[in-house]
């Protein structure tokens, strides 16, 4: 990959998730702290659970029509631009039901995005993938530098609060859509069958016409045996990784630290991130897909673990490595196993209907689950953190149980990567 590219990608990232690490890390607190929205912890959750529902939604967009009708490229810009000024509406009200509804439409139109990055990444991408640590790394500097941002903003204005953050996430966001349009050639769509064989009749034309409209053969790969319970072990990672970013923003401040530095104490996970996603191709071609995948839930074990049993800030900042190793280990590597698996026509749809099945289920119970865990009464007066954090520490280790069935031999593993 030429230096252009990977800085045109590279950048794409940063600004993706230097968006969404503004407004993630300290959502809860938003919503439900009193000088903020106000909403007890089950509404709260509902609003978070939004990014569960929108993954019903969203991915189909990826599946029906990335790289079928529009490119993948082209297709990113105009959502990240509409999701821009949604979120800057969504800034401006306070009442639950506006702030259920434009949470919701903006989760819709931003979630797409990780997915069609991906994409856009191993479409530029000529090593099969390898490259998409080094590239993917810059993703989590944006998150990083987001949390500093944040810190930053508290220090320096004199009038800092988390709406003004929420507004400049969406500013990016919409600064992002204008510059893949400005510096991505759209990627050509691919020839199909339907296109090759126009001449063809009857049935045969029929399915042809099937093939060229629906994904035929990213449903044929989702659901072979290794990918499927992929797909299952990263339900439960998404999961509980959508449960910690809703507890920990109020845990922090119930420990005492101040709104302007929790996403930046938060970031130092990703740190950890970076360093693994800048070895996560030699690591794979190391050790093997089960291996890695098995570190990255088994570090989300220790995470919880130490949540749970945490007693102040000091103690609790030894969490936080962890959630960037599960990151980086699993999904990282998850991303990159399946990608092996598809060729170039199918890439993207495979890669939306793994994040329809994984985004939907997991993102919208980890937004209910805590709030139920929580129950009506609002997150400022919630206390009892150790047993909230042990559920998602369990989950965690019936997930690290399901990757033993993965096969391990590299060699097994290489013939079948297409």
């Amino acid at each position: 990959m030429n230096r252009k590219t990977a800085a045109r990608l590279s950048g794409m990232m940063f600004l993706y998730y230097y968006s969404m690490g503004l407004v993630i890390p300290i959502l809860t607190q938003y919503l439900s702290a009193s000088q903020h929205l106000g909403l007890s912890a089950v509404e709260a959750g509902r609003v978070s659970a939004m990014q569960g529902l929108a993954a019903i939604f969203s991915p189909l967009l990826g599946i029906f029509i990335t790289d079928r009708l529009v490119s993948a490229e082209r297709l990113l810009a105009m959502l990240q631009m509409a999701a821009s000024l949604v979120l800057i509406a969504f800034a401006f009200v306070e009442n639950f039901i506006p702030v259920l509804v434009l949470y919701a439409l903006y989760q819709i139109l931003f979630i797409p995005g990780t997915a069609l990055t991906n994409t856009i990444a191993f479409h530029h991408s000529p090593d099969g993938g390898m490259s998409f640590g080094g590239i993917r790394k810059w993703g989590t500097i944006g998150w990083i530098v987001a949390g500093l941002s944040v810190l930053a903003a508290g220090a320096w204005l004199p009038a800092f609060s988390i709406r003004s953050m929420i507004l400049f996430s969406g500013f990016s966001a919409f600064l992002l859509g204008l510059l893949i349009l400005i510096l991505f050639k759209p990627s050509p769509l691919p020839v199909v069958k339907s296109e090759r064989d126009a001449g063809l009749k009857g049935g045969r034309k029929w399915l042809v016409m099937l093939e060229r409209h629906f994904p035929v053969s990213a449903f044929r790969i989702i659901f072979s045996k290794e990918v499927l319970l992929i797909l299952v072990i990263s339900l439960a990672v998404k999961l509980v990784d959508k449960y910690y970013y809703y507890g920990c923003s109020p845990f922090l401040k119930f420990q005492g630290v101040p709104e302007s530095w929790i996403p930046a104490v938060m970031s130092l996970g990703q740190i950890t991130e970076v360093f693994i996603l800048m070895t996560l191709g030699r690591l794979i071609s190391r050790f093997g897909y089960r291996t890695i995948l098995l570190l990255g839930v088994l570090s989300e074990v220790a995470r919880f673990l130490i949540l749970g049993f945490s007693d102040n800030i000091w103690v609790t900042l030894f969490a936080f490595p962890f959630h960037g190793m599960a990151f980086a280990f699993f999904s990282g590597t998850a991303y990159i196993f399946i990608n092996r698996k598809t060729d170039r026509s199918s890439r993207a749809g495979v890669q939306h209907f793994y994040a329809l099945i994984t985004g939907f289920t997991g993102s919208y119970l980890g937004g209910i689950l805590p709030g139920r865990v929580a129950g009506g009464e609002s997150m400022e007066a919630f206390a009892a953190y150790r047993l909230f954090w042990l559920i998602p520490c369990i989950l965690s280790a019936a997930a690290a149980l399901l990757v033993f069935f993965l096969r391990s031999a590299k060699s097994q593993q290489n013939r079948e990567m297409v």
